[in-house]
């Protein structure tokens, strides 16, 4: 059932009330989420910059799952994608937390689904297109962790009517990827040489890793190895 907001027409102290107790709660939730945030990074001043809630530990207690940055430093910006725990008393205790995150150059979108979190970072957004990827973390109760299950790195040109998408599913080990240019398409499915489970926990962009694609279709629709 959806609560709908009494119109202040016929309830003006209840809305007077609400509002005065919303306006009251605003500064103490931010300072309860900061406060949370600064226990997971205490060495650093980092703020919130886009977040998103659910049950990701499957608790039944909403968490929080944020991407924070410090912004006080010189150089490249401070970065991580973080997980709070939500508590029975209603605060948060850091549950994971990554290394240097991925830098998007435009924004993030975070969502929850289920126990699943999905990360989308642009680099790109332009009326001509847009370059982007979505991550999929999921939690795992035998890592008290979250792992990398799913990748989706995109890029659209809108004006040539072309996109390379790049698809990793890491519980199948598999990457399929996909060029477009006009009516021309071209989809290659390769196996996925992964040695390990991707934790978010200390989790870098910047790394090396198996998220790299071993394989690539070209411009002019020819597979690089």
């Amino acid at each position: 059932m959806i609560s709908r907001p009494l119109p202040c027409t016929f309830a003006a102290l209840v809305c007077a009330a609400g509002a005065a107790l919303a306006q009251d709660a605003a500064p103490q939730r931010a300072a309860q989420l900061q406060a949370a945030v600064d226990a997971a990074l205490p060495t650093k001043g980092f703020s919130i910059w886009t977040s998103a809630e659910g049950d990701l530990d499957g608790d039944g207690i909403a968490d929080l799952a944020a991407v924070v940055v410090d912004l006080s430093g010189e150089g490249p910006r401070e970065e991580r994608l973080l997980v709070l725990a939500g508590t029975p008393g209603g605060g948060y205790t850091p549950l994971s937390v990554s290394g240097q995150f991925c830098r998007a150059n435009k924004f993030y979108n975070l969502e929850i689904t289920a126990t699943s979190l999905l990360v989308q970072g642009v680099w790109r957004a332009e009326p001509s297109g847009m370059d982007s990827f979505t991550m999929q973390f999921r939690y795992n109760p035998k890592l008290r962790d979250f792992e990398l299950i799913g990748r989706e790195d995109l890029a659209e040109n809108d004006d040539a009517r072309s996109s390379y998408r790049a698809s990793v599913n890491y519980l199948a080990k598999v990457a399929i990827y996909t060029r477009i240019a006009g009516k021309k398409r071209k989809d290659l499915k390769a196996p996925l040489k992964q040695p390990a489970v991707l934790r978010l926990r200390g989790f870098n962009c910047g790394d090396e890793s198996p998220m790299d694609p071993l394989v690539y279709i070209n411009e002019d629709f020819t597979v690089r190895r």
